[in-house]
């Protein structure tokens, strides 16, 4: 189901949370020579449980906002005080569509979603 939010800079965020499977990473390294016409790169990855959070940035015409920065923050309390750190960055597609895979998630976290426009 999407929610809707109100930033206070004249955009609505839509966004939708969905648990999915993730992908961890891994690397191969590659040693080219100048008669190799093609080489094949398979690489293994595990999977993990993670939770898509996705949805699209509009204006207040309703139109998709493109090349908007998107922060998702995580809260935590130090000293007695809510701060936010940094967890992950992107920016929106040309349709407004931006997603964060969170997969180090504890069931109390609480997360914020900053968007910040191109000044350009």
């Amino acid at each position: 189901m999407a929610e809707e939010l109100d930033l206070d800079l004249g955009l609505e965020l839509q966004h939708e949370v969905n648990i999915s499977k993730g992908i961890e990473g891994n690397i191969i390294d590659l040693d080219l020579k100048k008669c190799d016409r093609e080489v094949r790169a398979d690489i293994m990855v595990g999977s993990k449980d993670c939770i898509r959070v996705w949805g699209q940035v509009i204006d207040c015409e309703c139109k998709p906002v493109s090349d908007a920065l998107v922060n998702l923050l995580r809260s935590y309390t130090h000293h007695g005080k809510t701060e936010y750190e940094g967890v992950a960055y992107t920016v929106t597609d040309c349709c407004g569509f931006y997603q964060f895979d969170i997969c180090t998630c504890d069931e109390h976290d609480k997360y914020k979603v900053i968007v910040i426009l191109n000044p350009f």
